[in-house]
């Protein structure tokens, strides 16, 4: 009797990791996922087996959304971005570390102590060392490329600072799945920019649907962009600061266009994001506009000619 029990548990267990396999085997849609992380930051940008974390939030939270959307046998990260050195865009990213590798981890190039930076600087060292230096770490220059695959791929489109002893270093695509032009230099930072303002921004391309993450880019950051010239309208935008007062300025809008707008920001939070004016000019341009404040965590999918809510 205990034998044929034994069998028959075996059997309903082997039944039921088969079923959570198929359930949680990568489809072959991007998957843009804006987590609930409260007052912060962290997207998450799957696609067959890569991955791509934008920020991490300000604390192990981002932890649950990556759990729910990555198989759970999958504990690599491909691409650990960290826009810029504020609590509630990396505050999480230590515990992300801990938990996952990273291929490359791009950050910005602000030179901001602060004790959640060290920790993360401290996260980053013990991350290479355990992977035997086959994590990358990268800072970020506008026009910056990497390709993540034949469907996906991104440019840096700020921060806009001036390098010295600029030394352009090109992976041979041999070297890893992902292809990038990676570079060694010393940022020089004019004083007068703000940490927000030194943001990473990306425009990201999956075929047709373009999508622009902007940190916490406020005017001055958004105006370096429109000089730039790498402005173009875009599908989904995810709006800069939380959607502040001090970001997301009509020209800026007015160029990008964009059908969809996703503002990540704490429910009931001490800084009244999103500002009033941020979600008229939004409307105004006719933008539907998506809050994890009042909506939790928001889902898109793409085949890179159209997009979708994930319900």
């Amino acid at each position: 009797m205990k034998l044929l029990f034994f069998k028959l548990f075996f059997i309903a267990f082997l039944v039921w990791v088969v079923i959570s396999i198929i359930e949680q085997w990568p489809d072959n849609y991007v998957h843009i996922i804006f987590c609930d992380v409260g007052q912060g930051d962290a997207i998450l940008i799957t696609h067959k087996d890569q991955q791509i974390l934008v920020d991490g939030g300000p604390d192990e939270k981002v932890l649950s959304c990556l759990e729910n959307h990555m198989p759970f046998w999958d504990k690599s990260i491909n691409f650990v971005i960290a826009t810029h050195m504020d609590n509630d865009h990396i505050g999480g990213l230590p515990a992300v570390l801990a938990s996952y590798s990273a291929d490359i981890i791009l950050k910005n190039p602000s030179t901001k102590k602060t004790a959640v930076f060290e920790a993360l600087e401290t996260a980053v060292l013990r991350k290479t060392v355990n992977n035997n230096n086959d994590t990358k770490v990268i800072s970020s220059y506008i026009g910056q490329q990497f390709v993540i695959d034949a469907l996906v791929r991104f440019i840096v489109v700020s921060p806009r600072v001036l390098y010295q002893n600029l030394k352009v270093n090109k992976m041979a695509a041999t070297e890893t799945t992902l292809s990038a032009e990676n570079a060694l230099f010393y940022p020089i930072i004019d004083n007068n920019t703000s940490e927000n303002d030194l943001s990473i921004a990306l425009l990201i391309t999956i075929n047709d649907v373009v999508v622009l993450m902007t940190g916490d880019m406020e005017e001055e950051g958004e105006l370096a962009v429109i000089k730039s010239g790498m402005t173009r309208p875009v599908n989904i935008i995810k709006a800069g600061h939380h959607g502040s007062k001090s970001s997301s300025t009509r020209q800026f809008i007015s160029i990008l266009r964009p059908e969809v707008s996703v503002i990540s920001s704490g429910k009931n939070n001490q800084y009244n994001h999103p500002f009033p004016r941020v979600i008229d000019l939004f409307r105004e341009f006719e933008a539907n506009i998506y809050r994890t404040d009042s909506q939790g965590t928001v889902e898109f999918i793409t085949n890179g000619v159209k997009y979708w809510e994930a319900i």
